[in-house]
């Protein structure tokens, strides 16, 4: 993960869904604060344990989070996100979360979006598709 080699000892890296545990998990261990949000609390507890037995407890913090209704307050540096992680919450909290994230981020600040391990290939969308597709995330909003 190139984007770790980015980042000072004590620079913030939030990562959103317990999925991506080894991506956090490895930035912790180049000394980064890491910061783990899920709306999963056993999945946030099985986090923080781990975190714990590979004695990364002093730079790890994980939190149960509702997407979309409330974010702490910090400014990362890097953001890690699992789709998976967002797919339960509805599309207007989906857009809250990635809205508030890129306000948080720092200037030159890097987000990544994992690869969802059930994706096996990738479906090209017509423009047509994708504009209906943003239309109907606009109407939920609305």
């Amino acid at each position: 993960m190139s984007a770790v080699r980015r980042l000072e000892p004590g620079d913030l890296a939030v990562v959103v869904g317990a999925a991506a545990l080894p991506a956090a998990l490895f930035i912790a261990a180049h000394d980064a604060e890491v910061f783990l949000i899920d709306h999963d609390l056993g999945a946030v507890e099985g986090a923080e344990s781990r975190a714990v037995t590979e004695q990364l407890a002093g730079r790890f913090q994980a939190l149960v989070v509702t997407f979309g209704s409330w974010f702490p307050d910090v400014a990362p540096s890097l953001v890690i996100i699992d789709p998976a992680a967002l797919a339960p919450a509805r599309a207007r909290d989906r857009y809250t979360l990635l809205t508030e994230l890129q306000a948080r981020t720092r200037p030159g600040g890097v987000h990544v979006v994992l690869a969802s391990p059930t994706a096996s290939e990738v479906i090209p969308l017509a423009s047509e598709a994708i504009a209906a597709a943003a239309h109907a995330v606009r109407d939920e909003l609305k």
